[in-house]
Protein backbone atom coordinates (compact mmCIF):
# COMPACT_ATOMS: atom_id res chain seq x y z
CA UNK A 1 0.00 0.00 0.00
CA UNK A 2 1.42 3.35 -1.10
CA UNK A 3 1.09 6.28 1.43
CA UNK A 4 -0.90 8.35 -0.80
CA UNK A 5 -3.40 5.77 -0.91
CA UNK A 6 -2.72 5.13 3.05
CA UNK A 7 -3.10 8.95 3.66
CA UNK A 8 -6.39 9.35 1.21
CA UNK A 9 -8.89 6.57 3.05
CA UNK A 10 -10.91 7.80 5.41
CA UNK A 11 -10.42 6.89 8.97
CA UNK A 12 -11.14 3.52 10.61
CA UNK A 13 -12.78 3.06 14.27
CA UNK A 14 -10.57 0.69 16.38
CA UNK A 15 -11.81 -0.77 19.06
CA UNK A 16 -9.32 -1.65 21.88
CA UNK A 17 -10.19 -4.30 24.64
CA UNK A 18 -8.78 -2.92 28.16
CA UNK A 19 -10.83 -5.39 30.66
CA UNK A 20 -9.57 -4.60 33.58
CA UNK A 21 -7.68 -1.86 33.08
CA UNK A 22 -10.34 0.00 31.70
CA UNK A 23 -11.16 1.06 35.20
CA UNK A 24 -7.70 1.72 36.31
CA UNK A 25 -7.52 4.28 33.95
CA UNK A 26 -10.89 6.11 34.34
CA UNK A 27 -9.37 6.49 38.35
CA UNK A 28 -6.62 7.54 37.25
CA UNK A 29 -8.30 10.31 35.10
CA UNK A 30 -11.16 11.08 37.79
CA UNK A 31 -8.05 11.47 40.25
CA UNK A 32 -6.10 13.78 37.76
CA UNK A 33 -9.16 16.33 37.26
CA UNK A 34 -10.01 16.43 40.89
CA UNK A 35 -6.99 17.73 41.55
CA UNK A 36 -6.39 20.19 38.87
CA UNK A 37 -10.35 21.06 39.67
CA UNK A 38 -9.37 22.26 42.71
CA UNK A 39 -6.78 25.01 41.61
CA UNK A 40 -3.97 23.92 43.94
CA UNK A 41 -1.18 25.43 43.09
CA UNK A 42 1.66 22.59 41.85
CA UNK A 43 5.16 23.45 42.42
CA UNK A 44 7.68 22.00 40.12
CA UNK A 45 11.17 21.44 41.03
CA UNK A 46 13.79 21.55 38.51
CA UNK A 47 15.18 18.88 36.89
CA UNK A 48 18.34 20.39 35.71
CA UNK A 49 20.63 22.27 38.25
CA UNK A 50 22.51 25.45 37.30
CA UNK A 51 25.41 23.70 36.84
CA UNK A 52 24.19 21.43 34.53
CA UNK A 53 22.70 24.22 32.29
CA UNK A 54 26.15 25.94 32.03
CA UNK A 55 27.69 22.31 31.29
CA UNK A 56 25.23 22.09 28.28
CA UNK A 57 25.19 25.99 27.47
CA UNK A 58 29.45 25.65 27.63
CA UNK A 59 29.22 22.38 24.60
CA UNK A 60 26.83 23.71 22.51
CA UNK A 61 28.98 27.78 22.70
CA UNK A 62 31.95 25.58 21.97
CA UNK A 63 30.26 22.99 19.23
CA UNK A 64 28.72 26.27 17.22
CA UNK A 65 31.78 28.19 17.78
CA UNK A 66 33.88 25.13 15.71
CA UNK A 67 31.37 25.01 13.24
CA UNK A 68 30.97 28.89 12.45
CA UNK A 69 34.76 29.49 12.77
CA UNK A 70 35.11 26.20 10.67
CA UNK A 71 32.33 27.25 8.21
CA UNK A 72 33.24 30.88 7.52
CA UNK A 73 37.22 30.91 8.61
CA UNK A 74 38.63 28.14 7.69
CA UNK A 75 42.22 29.11 8.73
CA UNK A 76 41.52 30.85 11.74
CA UNK A 77 43.47 29.90 15.11
CA UNK A 78 41.87 28.01 18.15
CA UNK A 79 42.15 31.24 20.42
CA UNK A 80 39.37 32.76 18.25
CA UNK A 81 37.71 29.42 18.26
CA UNK A 82 37.59 29.73 22.29
CA UNK A 83 36.85 33.52 22.22
CA UNK A 84 34.00 32.94 20.24
CA UNK A 85 32.30 30.05 22.29
CA UNK A 86 32.96 32.66 25.30
CA UNK A 87 31.13 35.20 23.52
CA UNK A 88 28.41 32.68 23.19
CA UNK A 89 28.37 31.55 26.18
CA UNK A 90 28.29 34.66 27.37
CA UNK A 91 25.34 35.91 25.32
CA UNK A 92 23.37 32.90 26.41
CA UNK A 93 23.44 34.03 29.98
CA UNK A 94 23.08 37.96 28.35
CA UNK A 95 18.96 36.68 26.83
CA UNK A 96 18.39 34.81 29.93
CA UNK A 97 18.74 37.68 32.38
CA UNK A 98 16.68 40.44 29.45
CA UNK A 99 13.87 37.44 29.75
CA UNK A 100 14.23 37.14 33.28
CA UNK A 101 13.78 40.80 33.63
CA UNK A 102 11.05 41.20 31.17
CA UNK A 103 8.55 39.24 32.61
CA UNK A 104 8.90 40.43 36.21
CA UNK A 105 7.87 43.62 35.34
Amino acid sequence: MSLKSFLSRPPEKVAIDLGTHYILIIQVIQQCVTVFSQKQSITWRPVVGDFNIFIIRAILGVVFAVVLTRLFYPETSIVYVIALAVFLIGMAYFFEYLRKNKTKS
